[in-house]
């Protein structure tokens, strides 16, 4: 039998968003590296989309295209 209230959330259902539990916390660090890790592909991606775009004629008349 649950003693404390947030055990009785728990066993009905599951940890709340907001859980404080060793678990929950690493669960939440982690997902927040991996979508930093995400964004940061997704900005040099286009960061260098945009540097071709710009460059694109010096670059195709260097490599005489």
């Amino acid at each position: 039998m649950p003693k404390r209230e947030d055990d009785t959330y728990r066993y009905a259902y599951g940890h709340p968003p907001a859980c404080t539990c060793v678990d929950c916390v690493n669960r939440r660090l982690r997902k927040r590296r991996s979508r930093k890790k995400i964004i940061a592909i997704v900005v040099i991606v286009v960061v260098v989309a945009v540097v071709i775009g710009i460059f694109h004629n010096q670059i195709a008349q260097f490599f005489g295209s």
